[in-house]
């Protein structure tokens, strides 16, 4: 079973490695997204995640969203 938590974002590299293997898995299955998870990497997908700092309006937050759901 699994089980489902949250962390911090202090705290997301504790999933780097399981990241890291399922990118690998799909980019080695994947028959049309080869070249789109060989190019992503973990530092990268986990800037989405940042906290936005309180001086950051809506605009920001939009743009995060729009560049996860890209790299989607």
């Amino acid at each position: 079973m699994s089980e489902i938590f949250d962390i911090s974002y202090n705290d997301i590299d504790i999933i780097n490695d399981l990241w890291e293997k399922n990118r690998l898995y799909h980019e080695g299955s994947s028959e049309y997204f080869k070249e789109s998870y060989r190019s992503i990497r973990f530092d990268e997908r986990i800037r989405v995640f940042l906290p936005i700092p309180p001086k950051r309006g809506n605009r920001q937050i939009i743009q995060r969203i729009f560049k996860l759901i890209h790299i989607l």
